[in-house]
């Protein structure tokens, strides 16, 4: 669960679960895994250049509940 599941719901387009692996999220026992953070800039590295390149197609779509 993360927040871009109520953007979403308010209609606002985002990409979502891009951040760092961890759990209990929002309580004072939150916690990130560090490696995770490496993990997650080479997904997000891999997802701009493809972009760029023209090789992954985007398109904005509102969710159907929304």
């Amino acid at each position: 669960v993360c927040d871009g599941n109520k953007l979403m719901a308010a209609g606002l387009p985002n990409i979502d679960t891009l951040g760092a692996r961890g759990g209990n999220i929002h309580s004072d026992q939150e916690y990130m895994l560090i490696p995770s953070l490496l993990e997650r800039a080479r997904l997000v590295a891999r997802i701009l250049i493809g972009l760029a390149e023209g090789s992954i197609a985007w398109q904005i779509t509102k969710p159907e509940n929304a």
